[in-house]
């Protein structure tokens, strides 16, 4: 009995390994200008909204530099027409997982630091994963006649998400791939 799992763990631990190997493989093939010729664009407009909005999520004194002294300024219906609805959460996943390309296209270069950075980034990436999920399982809830609550609360942690992984990759590339951060930035 004991053979058979240990058998089981070393081919689950081998395929695992084989599957992380050619995943990195994979990685280190692909051209900088192929990833970031795979970002969708996002309006200025909408870029300052999600700053806006990211800002008053990670920073709780920005409350008392607005005139309504709320910490909810922006109701959920708000906040979805400012990340441009569910086109918008759709372009923000897909760049969500393009920036976790272009961040270990840096780490291929610089080891040291990024490999923190990328970790962030990567930690950000499955928050604003998990918030996706969460806002389409409460907007089907809606067509149900359920009500969530946590709509908003999800809604601002996939844009706080986001503008973290992408503030974090524009300084990562600025700081060490200086060459190629006005490309990022003039697309990002």
């Amino acid at each position: 009995m004991g053979f058979w799992i240990v058998a089981v763990v070393g081919v689950v631990a081998a395929a695992g390994f084989s599957w992380h190997e050619a995943r990195s493989r994979k990685l280190r093939s692909v051209d900088f200008d192929q990833i970031v010729g795979s970002l969708q664009p996002i309006p200025v407009a909408q870029l300052r909204a999600i700053g806006e909005i990211a800002r008053d999520f990670l920073d709780p004194a920005s409350v008392k530099r607005r005139e309504k002294c709320s910490q909810i300024w922006l109701e959920p219906e708000d906040i979805w027409a400012c990340i441009g609805g569910d086109a918008g959460l759709k372009r923000l996943a897909h760049n969500a997982e393009v920036m976790i390309l272009l961040a270990a296209c840096v780490y291929r270069w610089d080891i040291d630091e990024t490999y923190v950075v990328s970790q962030r980034i990567r930690r950000d990436a499955l928050q604003l994963k998990r918030g996706v999920l969460q806002i389409r399982l409460a907007r089907f809830a809606r067509t149900l006649g359920y009500r969530n609550r946590k709509v908003a609360f999800e809604l601002q942690q996939v844009v706080a998400s986001y503008h973290l992984m992408r503030e974090r990759l524009l300084l990562l590339y600025e700081t060490k791939q200086y060459l190629q951060h006005a490309r990022l930035l003039e697309v990002l």
